[in-house]
């Protein structure tokens, strides 16, 4: 029974006829939930190589 809110969400949803509204917010905040997830990985690079350059010099 986890996913039983969700389940009574989109229920809701489709019945009040906002279910493609509400999914493609879902889809946006996954997107938006990536991009971060990339740019903290990049983050994490570029303090790598900071940390590197100031060891060697």
């Amino acid at each position: 029974m986890q996913f039983a809110g969700f389940e009574i969400l989109s229920a809701l949803a489709c019945h009040l006829g906002i279910f493609s509204v509400w999914s493609n917010t879902i889809v946006e905040h996954i997107e938006n939930v990536k991009e971060l997830t990339s740019l903290k990985k990049i983050n994490i690079r570029v303090q790598i190589t900071h940390l590197n350059e100031i060891k060697e010099s």
